[in-house]
């Protein structure tokens, strides 16, 4: 990279950009260019807040720049120039814009930020070549075409103003920069009454831009209308028509914190505006790119909105730069889920987890899937963290006992669905666990198979249907009326037949055959029960399922 001294750099780069707007256009194969060196400009003369954020922009910048290549670098550099330019640092905005331009080349942006800057100091021909440029790559830029032609009046080329102009009018006849170039325009070819017309108009539209009453005094005069002229004359001020510029007030954005535009999102997201709300967590992602928060705003937001490519894109950004961040990993994790990469999820579910002890809906997601994998002894330490902390939730007790059911460990579970049943004594999971558990449990007493049967029968009168059916019929196998348990289990296996659902079947026909040899039931459910394998909206720390809606299997 060729090193520049500070007085001449500017110069050099002005140079190097109008080569630049000799190159190809995009598309085309171009040479490479060599980039000048960007020297950090001095911060002295800054508010404390801007050059705070300044100095950690460029921190960021030297963290990245030897870690990315090519149009990457390019967007770096394009981005720390933004900065500089939005703070007056022009010097270190033209350095920094010029290896975007370089770098990045097909993206328009860079080459018309520095034509702004060549504007603004009076430059016209550098501007003039850099508009273009810009043009070249992108002419669909308005804004562009209305600064070109202003230019190009500067410079006294009035036939490339007016087909600037020209083409701005042609997408919206009311623009009024480009309806009062267009009377500069017909003022220096002295075409006095066009002048006129295109200036009132022009001033119609907007009357707040009274630089427009001195050249529509001239063009007055050339008309011979002396009295017209003087009042006009009177109303010149230095207000120019107003530029609509999206990339000039995107790139001003940067003179205020990313927290600001975090704010000024959550805001159009209470107002009920989910697009201004990503646009603006978008801006605060540009000013900041490190700040997680915004990232994961804009991640849900345009999740929200259907754009779920881009979603994940921030996701993925915002774990790069902190992969140990707990609601990036709880948000990856749920992304995951819901495209059935189980096994990837658990992870990013168990950093969450680990990143916040009181996480506990992390928890619970990564205990289902640990479920869901057949990890029960794993899945049920995690459900026992939770009812440590959420004694209340029946959620937690339900699976923390089938978790216990799936090892074997039968007591366990009595002790797990005695606390959810006493949380919630009509949860038809709950008693429909506890009804089968009663009946198979050898550590069960006497009383509570007794208590089995009650709570089965009201089980199947609530609920009629193969299930509270084979529950029912295990409970009455377990205090010895086996007709009744054989006319039941075949019930039941009648009606898994009619649903098609062979497992049922299979489960079914098992305990049947106990039952006819004069047996209880073992086992409340058979090992590789779709109960031991909660669906994916199951075990919420803070809620219940609605009523009925566990009573399968």
């Amino acid at each position: 990279m060729k090193s520049l001294p500070k007085l001449c750099r500017s110069r050099a780069v002005a140079l190097a950009l109008l080569c630049l707007a000799t190159w190809p256009a995009a598309g085309q194969d171009q040479p490479p260019v060599e980039l000048v060196d960007l020297e950090h400009p001095d911060l002295a003369t800054l508010e404390p807040e801007a050059r705070e954020r300044l100095a950690q922009a460029a921190d960021y910048f030297e963290e990245r720049r030897g870690e990315v290549a090519g149009p990457q670098l390019g967007q770096l550099y394009g981005w720390i120039g933004m900065h500089y330019f939005a703070h007056g640092l022009h010097d270190a905005a033209e350095a920094a814009l010029y290896n975007a331009a370089a770098l990045d080349g097909t993206n328009y942006r860079w080459t018309y930020y520095v034509a702004i800057l060549y504007d603004q100091a009076g430059e016209h021909r550098k501007a003039a070549a850099s508009y273009a440029y810009s043009l070249s790559i992108n002419p669909t830029n308005p804004p562009a075409r209305i600064r070109l032609g202003l230019v190009a009046l500067e410079l006294e080329r009035p036939d490339e103003a007016e087909d600037q102009f020209a083409q701005v009018l042609s997408l919206r006849d009311d623009a009024v920069p480009a309806l009062a170039g267009m009377g500069r325009v017909a003022l220096q070819r002295k075409e006095y009454r066009s002048a006129v017309d295109y200036l009132e108009r022009a001033l119609e539209s907007q009357p707040e831009a009274d630089q427009l009453h001195e050249p529509l005094a001239a063009a007055l005069r050339g008309l011979g209308e002396s009295a017209q002229a003087e009042d006009h004359e009177a109303r010149a001020g230095q207000q120019a028509p107003q530029i609509v510029d999206p990339l000039l007030v995107y790139m001003q954005g940067f003179t205020a914190s990313a927290a600001y535009y975090r704010n000024l999102g959550d805001e159009a997201l209470q107002a009920g505006d989910p697009d201004e709300a990503a646009q603006l967590f978008g801006v605060a992602v540009a000013v900041d790119p490190g700040d997680v928060d915004a990232r994961l705003r804009l991640s849900q937001t345009l999740a929200a909105l259907g754009r779920a490519e881009e979603a994940r894109d921030q996701l993925d950004d915002a774990l790069e730069i902190d992969s140990l961040h707990g609601a990036a990993n709880y948000l990856k994790a749920s992304l995951l889920e819901q495209t059935g990469e189980e096994k990837l999820a658990m992870g990013h579910y168990r950093a969450a987890a680990n990143a916040d002890a009181d996480d506990l809906l992390s928890r619970a997601r990564l205990a289902v899937l640990l479920m869901r994998q057949g990890s029960f002894a794993e899945a049920e330490a995690q459900f026992n963290k939770i009812v440590e902390v959420q004694e209340a939730s029946v959620d937690a007790h339900y699976y923390l006992a089938l978790a216990a059911l799936a090892q074997e460990h039968c007591e366990d579970a009595l002790t797990s669905l005695e606390n959810a049943s006493r949380l919630s004594p009509q949860d038809p999971r709950v008693l429909q666990s506890l009804s089968r558990v009663y009946s198979t449990c050898p550590a069960s007493t006497e009383e509570q198979q007794s208590q089995s049967l009650v709570v089965a029968e009201q089980l199947y009168q609530r609920y009629p249907g193969r299930h509270s059916a084979a529950t029912l019929a295990m409970a009455m196998a377990a205090n010895d009326e086996f007709e009744d348990a054989i006319d039941l289990q075949t019930q039941a296996i009648f009606e898994a037949i009619k649903a098609e659902d062979e497992q049922a079947q299979r489960d079914y026909y098992g305990d049947l055959q106990r039952y006819q040899d004069g047996e209880a039931a073992t086992r409340p459910w058979p090992e590789g029960s779709p109960i031991f394998a909660p669906p994916l909206t199951g075990a919420r720390p803070a809620g219940r399922v609605a009523a009925g809606a566990g009573t399968e299997n």
